[in-house]
């Protein structure tokens, strides 16, 4: 069913844009006059004997059946196009949380977003912990879900373009391992949650940020090899000082904060 609505998006759009209003416009003032053109005809009629009558009656029929068909083909094009153009959430929560800050969308302004800040403030209420619904995301670069419930982002794999992802404070959030197959990835921010295996990053090369304070990571090893780092934030983390010396050694240029 997502196939088929990807495939039936863009075709939506440019209906929308360029034909069905202009259309349908023309097609309902068009059966108005038809309508009115009946009503007045029947009256006529009732002034002929019964076989004439029968016989204009006949002949509306069929004069009248190609706009009328016309017509209700254009409202069946018209409202699959408005459900194509709605976007269907499993998340109660995912949906609010869209729609508080950046009210009702349709389809294809949500995949033409390159931007999504989902973060919360400090209070629990309406957190989500649930994102499958991000999958409809799919052109995003930059994505926010800090301060959040969440403790599954695999769903970020159909967000291959994203350059900025930040999911500091999902305190629960412990498996990072979708993020090996976001190379496009600059700045990953993660700090306070409940991560223990860094791993993923190492196949991220275009790294230049990472926060990664107040986790459970000892050892910070695959940020080695990602030679594009400029700011490393690993705070409150107990790794071993050779580990550090060697971040020293490898970013002499870099920011560091532990």
């Amino acid at each position: 069913m997502e196939t088929l609505i990807n495939f039936l998006v863009p075709i939506s759009e440019f209906l929308s844009e360029n034909i069905i209003f202009g259309v349908v416009v023309d097609i309902i003032i068009a059966f108005i006059g038809v309508i009115v053109s009946y009503i007045v005809g029947f009256f006529n009629n009732n002034s002929k004997n019964k076989n004439e009558n029968e016989n204009e009656n006949e002949n509306a029929v069929h004069r009248y059946r190609g706009p009328i068909v016309l017509f209700i083909v254009l409202l069946v094009i018209l409202f699959v196009n408005v459900f194509i153009q709605t976007p269907h959430y499993s998340s109660p929560v995912f949906k609010s949380a869209v729609e508080s800050k950046y009210g009702k969308l349709k389809l294809t302004e949500i995949k033409r977003m390159t931007s999504l800040d989902l973060s919360y403030g400090n209070d629990n209420k309406n957190k989500l912990d649930n994102i499958s619904d991000i999958t409809m995301f799919s052109g995003l670069t930059s994505l926010n879900l800090a301060n959040n419930n969440i403790s599954d982002i695999g769903c970020l794999s159909s967000l291959p373009l994203l350059t900025e992802l930040n999911i500091r404070q999902n305190h629960t959030l412990s498996d990072i391992s979708v993020v090996a197959y976001l190379h496009n990835l600059t700045r990953f921010t993660a700090y306070s949650c409940n991560i223990q295996d860094i791993t993923p990053l190492s196949n991220c090369p275009l790294l230049e940020h990472v926060s990664l304070g107040n986790n459970e990571i000892t050892d910070v090893s695959p940020l080695f090899g990602l030679v594009k780092l400029n700011e490393i934030k690993i705070h409150n983390l107990d790794i071993p000082n050779y580990q550090k010396d060697t971040l020293k050694a490898l970013f002499p240029n870099a920011v560091f904060e532990w």
